[in-house]
């Protein structure tokens, strides 16, 4: 089975990403977890 893959124009700044990255898809049992680390790592910049 091929992923199915839209084309998003990601978020840069001074070149690199910036954002959370989520395959909701293909890896969708996965959002959850990866939302939460996002936001723990994150909070302490806020």
């Amino acid at each position: 089975m091929v992923p199915q893959q839209e084309h998003v124009r990601p978020s840069q700044r001074r070149g690199k990403f910036i954002g959370l990255p989520l395959d909701d898809i293909n890896e969708d049992d996965k959002t959850d977890t990866r939302i939460e680390a996002w936001i723990a790592a994150i909070s302490p910049t806020l």
